[in-house]
């Protein structure tokens, strides 16, 4: 007739689980909108949720180098790095579809792109990176609960850092030619590269509403 309940720490961590079960969908539903929003193109945004996933990548690589078990503190870490990603993402896909209504041809913007945004986000990257290493290495008993965190933000951006630049001109390059396969489709004829991108055709609207 005894019963027992989880007290303490692990039911404050059960607690936080079950509120990150419920938010997470939440938050990923609302960056998506807020990125479809920003460049008028859904396909964009799935592009640039794709990179995503190998954010894990270098967030296993960082537990495994520093021996340190991956807690619910790792996942918490692991949405703040989602809106790093995201925020970079937003940086090269914005000025790639800046270079299309400026009149670039597709891997000319792509390119250019490359080079003007490269300095930008690896950057950003060091920077995160070198800002958390102290905490990473810190000995300290209070310093422990974060040091997960600080590990998933640095490693996973790192690693993801260096995919998305690699990656996410690829991806923008095969989703052109998705599209202009799908127009060959319904209209029966191939276009010009850049005219099936949102940039394009948004910079298209705006001439006809002047």
């Amino acid at each position: 007739s005894v019963d027992y309940e989880f007290e303490g720490q692990v039911r404050q961590t059960e607690k936080t689980a079950e509120s990150a079960i419920t938010v997470m969908p939440i938050i990923l539903i609302f960056l998506f909108a807020i990125v479809v929003f920003a460049f008028k193109s859904s396909m964009q945004a799935v592009i640039l949720y794709m990179i995503i996933p190998f954010g894990i990548i270098g967030t296993g690589w960082g537990h495994y180098i520093h021996g340190v078990q991956i807690s619910l503190l790792s996942m918490l870490g692991f949405v703040a790095l989602i809106g790093i990603l995201v925020n970079d993402g937003l940086v090269f896909i914005n000025a790639f579809n800046r270079k299309i209504k400026e009149g670039a041809k597709l891997k000319e913007a792509l390119i250019e792109t490359g080079r003007s945004r490269f300095r930008p986000i690896v950057l950003t990257t060091i920077t995160t990176a070198a800002g958390l290493a102290p905490l990473i290495f810190e000995k300290s008993f209070q310093a422990q609960f974060l040091v997960p965190m600080a590990i998933t933000i640095a490693y996973g951006l790192v690693v993801a850092t260096i995919i998305l630049l690699a990656l996410l001109p690829t991806l923008l390059l095969l989703s052109n030619e998705i599209k202009r396969g799908v127009h060959w489709i319904w209209e029966g004829e191939w276009v010009e590269p850049e005219t099936v991108e949102p940039a394009y055709k948004q910079l298209q609207w705006e001439e006809k509403d002047v």
